[in-house]
């Protein structure tokens, strides 16, 4: 449950924080991050003041909670924002259902957003679920098999031809290069960086 206007899971996965969220047919939305995959309906409100969405997972509600943020109050954190910029009010008020979300998976937005440059979202998009294929299966939903993002070890032996012939373009020479630096770091070197001071 969360309180009604202050989460829209269409706008949070279309609005380039996460690429590995695709719309069905019937409104609801498959998504995967990290270890986790989701299936969401809709939101339904359940009274004026509350909405809520079903979830089908393999993880659990605290999972979805966490990566959507929904144990933050958004409408105190937007009083703050206002009070400190009263520009950003009408913004603000345009997106009233956008979270800032929490990916699980630090290797995965290392390398989605290496995708990103000089780039729009139509082309994003395929170029890092083609990425994920490459990452063990971490279970089958619906009959296709749904992918862990994979390590920097793996990314590294993706052929330079291969990601070219996805339309990677010049990212192709330079994601497994990046991925191949990374991976004579230690082990857990980009989850490290959250660690780090800002400045740093």
């Amino acid at each position: 449950r969360f309180p009604t206007g202050r989460f829209d899971l269409a706008t949070c996965v279309r609005s380039g924080q996460a690429f590995r969220w695709e719309e069905s047919a019937d409104s609801s939305w498959f998504g995967v991050d990290g270890d986790f995959w989701y299936r969401v309906s809709p939101s339904i409100s359940i009274n004026e003041q509350e909405s809520v969405v079903q979830v089908e997972s393999n993880g659990t509600q605290a999972d979805f909670e966490h990566l959507f943020r929904l144990e933050w109050d958004s409408e105190a954190i937007e009083r703050e924002i206002i009070q400190s910029a009263p520009e950003l009010a009408t913004y603000l008020g345009a997106f009233s259902g956008l979270r800032v979300m929490r990916a699980s998976c630090s290797t995965e937005s290392f390398f989605s957003f290496m995708c990103t440059p000089n780039n729009n979202l139509t082309r994003i998009v395929p170029m890092v679920r083609y990425l994920a294929t490459f990452g063990e299966v971490l279970d089958v939903v619906d009959g296709k098999p749904v992918h862990r993002f994979p390590d920097a070890e793996t990314i590294a032996s993706i052929p330079e031809s291969a990601l070219r012939a996805k339309a990677f373009g010049y990212r192709g020479a330079t994601i497994p290069e990046v991925a191949r630096q990374v991976a004579q770091k230690k082990k857990g070197w980009i989850e490290s960086l959250k660690d780090e001071p800002y400045d740093e």
